[in-house]
């Protein structure tokens, strides 16, 4: 078995790593700009994280807002959960805050999460409907339906 080599890396090494990323996903050219100084193999090591670490400059909200929003609340609720598992046994004090940051955060994530849930269903249910209406009624009478359910919201406001 192989011994693990650990090079030393400093905190202020990887802040600066990650500001490149960072400047990288904001501005994919920003290694290409006459200004940069760095070498080829840097580039290319930025080039690959960027594209990996960071997925591009991908929508996150592309396609449908609902699922969309529930993605990304499964995604807080895993990274929540990765960064409680990285906290050292000596960190008493940071365990601490976190666990209390984690439950309100869990609450208010799990909030949102039956929601877009909820959200997911009634635009499922509201575009049935739009199609057997299409299917069954005539403009005119879609019209008709439309007036009275609008008055029906109205009256209840």
């Amino acid at each position: 078995m192989n011994a693990k080599y650990f090079p030393n890396v400093s905190e202020d090494q990887v802040l600066l790593i990650n500001r490149v990323l960072r400047s990288i996903s904001e501005d994919p050219a920003y290694l290409d700009a006459p200004e940069c100084t760095y070498s080829t193999i840097v580039k290319d090591f930025f080039k690959a994280r960027g594209a990996s670490t960071l997925g591009g400059s991908k929508d996150l909200f592309e396609g449908d807002p609902v699922v969309a929003v529930a993605h990304q609340v499964q995604v807080l609720i895993n990274d929540l959960e990765r960064f409680g598992q990285a906290l050292g046994a000596g960190e008493t004090s940071e365990k601490l805050q976190y666990f209390k940051t984690k439950t309100v955060l869990l609450e208010k994530l799990l909030t949102h999460l039956e929601r877009a849930a909820n959200l997911k269903q009634i635009n499922e249910f509201r575009s049935t409907v739009i199609a057997f209406m299409d299917e069954i009624l005539t403009k005119d009478q879609i019209t008709i339906f439309m007036r009275r359910i609008d008055g029906v919201l109205s009256n209840d406001q």
